[in-house]
């Protein structure tokens, strides 16, 4: 990770034993919370001996911890008005759908401008990590769709439970390049990649795993390019990226783990996507505190939809 802080720590005799989320905790000497650490779990930047692990493995007397962390978000967050699509709020939680171009909350070179900034204008928010209020999981930067914001201490720890243990269903649909087969299941370690730290791979091992279903939706150009529907069973940053193009089938403007199209009218429609063409699409979830069933739908934007145009006509 770019500016990240690294963090090496010896397990002394008076921790072996714990989980190696609490012992980080408890041994970066204040400097983390359990939800920042949970996030560099998920991220792939805490290793245990040199390998990814699960939040619940127990560390020994001995083991050697290695932290990759991120520069603190701005000490003070500033409300900016930056216009929101909101699909639906109540006093607990808002649901929305984020443009392509947002950036969900402040990081090293986004200091300002993001959908952080923008909830602070337009709605009270008063839970979550002061550089991200109320962020419970987050879409890439050219990722547009829906995303949920809780508004409360409590509900966005009962949100964050729930995405844990995949009672949340998120739906993307993505158009990438080649022909995989109508369905499949991909399974794989995950995590950062140990030789660019910004980016993820599933090639490496470890026991973070990653689960994505998959389900073709149209094909076009003869099976040059795929419209893909996809359900997360995992959340993991880049998941659905990293997936796709190390399966063989990058993902349609995807500047990090995409390849150059083939010639010929599909590589010059793919070639004309401004972004990543990934959309979350569907939400179903319980609410956490009315126990009512929600569901969201929102179709893809204007500049996804006319690439799908335009690959239509082929």
């Amino acid at each position: 990770m770019e500016d990240a802080e690294v963090l090496e720590i010896t397990v002394p005799e008076s921790a072996a034993g714990q989980r190696v989320d609490r012992a980080a905790c408890d041994l970066a000497g204040g400097r983390l919370s359990r939800t920042q650490v949970k996030h560099l779990i998920d991220d792939g930047d805490l290793l245990l001996e040199g390998r990814q692990v699960k939040p619940s493995e127990k560390v020994r007397a001995g083991h050697r911890i290695t932290l990759f962390v991120p520069p603190p978000p701005p000490s003070t967050l500033e409300p900016e008005d930056i216009p929101l699509d909101i699909v639906f709020e109540d006093e607990h939680l808002i649901v929305l759908d984020k443009p392509s171009g947002l950036v969900v909350h402040p990081a090293a070179g986004n200091p300002r401008g993001t959908l952080a900034n923008a909830l602070l204008f337009h709605r009270s928010i008063s839970c979550g990590d002061p550089g991200r209020p109320g962020i419970v999981h987050r879409l890439d930067k050219d990722t547009s769709g829906l995303m949920i914001v809780a508004r409360h201490e409590k509900a966005h720890r009962d949100i964050s439970a729930l995405i844990s243990a995949h009672h949340v269903t998120r739906e993307y649909l993505a158009l990438v390049l080649g022909r995989p087969p109508d369905e499949g299941v991909i399974r794989t370690p995950y995590g950062r990649s140990h030789r660019d730290r910004k980016k993820f791979t599933s090639k490496l091992e470890g026991d973070v795993r990653a689960v994505t279903r998959y389900r073709i939706q149209a094909r076009y150009g003869g099976g040059s390019a795929s419209l893909a529907r996809l359900v997360l069973e995992t959340g993991r940053t880049h998941q659905i990226r990293v997936h796709m193009s190390e399966s063989g089938w990058p993902l349609i403007g995807d500047p990090i783990y995409g390849r150059r199209p083939p010639a010929g009218p599909i590589g010059e429609i793919a070639e004309s996507a401004g972004r990543t063409m990934l959309h979350a699409t569907h939400l179903e979830f319980t609410h956490p505190e009315t126990g009512r069933w929600m569901e969201f739908t929102r179709e893809p934007p204007e500049d996804f939809r006319s690439i799908l145009d335009a690959l239509g006509h082929l």
